[in-house]
């Protein structure tokens, strides 16, 4: 739902409700819910409701309303939030929540777009979320992308091509979640 509730001490299994979510109001549940890198803002995309939200951790009040179409979403930084879009422009955006710009830096996911994920050194990770491509990926496919690779994309406005660039990592059953363990091992 749309309320947000914040453990009181890790691994104690109670929570504070910090409050709800104004104008959030995805049909499944929040797809998705990622915390910027300084733990200030959070991002919950409503799973093909057309609309991410951006609000602040102590008080979800706080909100930014953004719309667009999600599946997943990761913060790069505390102001760039990288999001797979499986709509009709299957990939991924970045979503700058300071000027409310969206860039396309990775398209043409067979099928749909799942997981997204950026380690450390700020690589980019997208997944095919369903379907496939002759010649090229298929379900549960992920590939890692450079950070000067889709930050140029970004930058240039002309996305990245999913199926004959970017480095494959990995072909699983499924390609979402993905993500990174605090060793920046890969969790798939």
């Amino acid at each position: 739902g749309s309320t947000v509730s914040v453990e009181t001490a890790p691994k104690t299994g109670t929570f504070n409700t910090r409050g709800v979510i104004p104008g959030f109001n995805g049909p499944f549940g929040p797809s998705f819910l990622a915390v910027s890198p300084d733990g200030t803002r959070a991002a919950a995309g409503t799973n093909g409701g057309g609309s991410i939200a951006v609000f602040n951790t102590s008080n979800p009040t706080v909100v930014t309303n953004y719309s667009m179409q999600d599946s997943s979403g990761e913060w790069v930084d505390n102001r760039y939030l990288a999001v797979a879009n499986f709509s009709t422009t299957s990939g991924v955006q970045v979503l700058d929540t300071t000027t409310s710009a969206v860039k396309q830096v990775i398209s043409n996911i067979a099928g749909s777009s799942a997981g997204v994920t950026v380690d450390a050194a700020g690589n980019l990770y997208a997944a095919n979320g369903s379907g496939s491509s002759p010649g090229g990926s298929s379900v549960g496919w992920i590939k890692e992308f450079s950070a000067a690779a889709w930050q140029n994309a970004m930058a240039t406005s002309t996305p990245l091509n999913f199926e004959p660039t970017g480095t494959p990592v990995a072909d699983l059953l499924s390609a979402y979640p993905i993500g990174f363990d605090t060793s920046e091992r890969r969790l798939f």
